[in-house]
């Protein structure tokens, strides 16, 4: 299973290089505009006059800060984003992609449970997804120490976590569905419309109060509703494992029992 893991790993590494370049620099980029905004006189007085709601939604009170400003302006919507689409990409192509490209038959082949290539490529994709993380990482420490920005190493390290926590899950879930179905498409429909009515949900829930309740079934809001940059670790993120074990049970259960279509 290592060794299948390693091999999705290395067909990969290009691709997850060029992701890498692409998120640092859009970290260095936000993050160079902070002393702008930091410097803004009456902005603390501005942001009070917006509606109570949307401030808690979306994390203003505290943008003036360098922790505050990262997290509005990355960690509330464009990493979790991000990191989605390229899970959802990977989950989705890992089975679904190879079966209809047909590269899948030569591990098909080999006599093993299938549920056991679904576990290593399971592996690799929150290896990937990792990976991101650990980018992001280093991203905000750098920007961090150059800027002045006085974000502690916990809060950074809380923070890249829990958009790892949110594009694993979406990209397990994408890698259920292509298992069960075959379909690479399918795949990333169910997984990105998942991600997208998580992220809805988590901000009607912030904003309606009648709402609130269902924010429990958003992993998104699970993840977002404490963030890691400004509040630092929560034990709510574990709360989003089942729902990868869940989609990935039912995906191995239908993957082994059904018929496999190779070109």
């Amino acid at each position: 299973m290592t060794a299948l893991a390693l091999q999705a790993l290395w067909r990969d590494r290009w691709s997850l290089v060029r992701w890498a370049v692409g998120i640092t620099a859009l970290v260095v980029a936000l993050s160079a505009l902070w002393p702008s905004i930091h410097s803004v006189d009456g902005l603390q007085t501005m942001l009070e006059a917006y509606p109570a709601a949307l401030r808690d939604a979306f994390g203003l009170d505290q943008i003036s800060t360098g922790a505050g400003y990262l997290d509005v302006e990355l960690f509330s919507i464009v990493l979790p984003g991000l990191f989605s689409a390229f899970a959802i990409s990977r989950g989705a192509r890992l089975v679904a992609g190879d079966e209809e490209s047909g590269a899948l038959l030569p591990e098909l082949v080999v006599p093993r449970p299938r549920s056991h290539l679904l576990a290593a490529y399971a592996c690799a994709t929150c290896a990937e997804v990792v990976l991101l993380g650990v980018t992001v990482l280093g991203a905000v420490l750098g920007c961090s120490a150059v800027l002045a920005m006085g974000i502690p190493l916990g809060r950074v390290c809380a923070a890249a976590s829990s958009v790892v926590v949110i594009g694993a899950a979406h990209g397990l879930l994408a890698l259920a569905v292509g298992a069960a179905t075959g379909r690479r498409a399918l795949a990333v429909g169910v997984a990105g419309a998942v991600a997208v009515a998580g992220y809805l949900l988590h901000v009607a829930g912030t904003l309606v109060t009648g709402v609130a309740p269902w924010g429990s079934w958003s992993p998104i809001h699970l993840v977002l509703a404490h963030p890691g940059l400004t509040q630092g670790w929560s034990a709510t993120w574990w709360w989003v494992a089942p729902f990868s074990v869940v989609a990935l049970v039912a995906g191995a259960w239908s993957f082994e029992r059904r018929d496999v279509h190779l070109t």
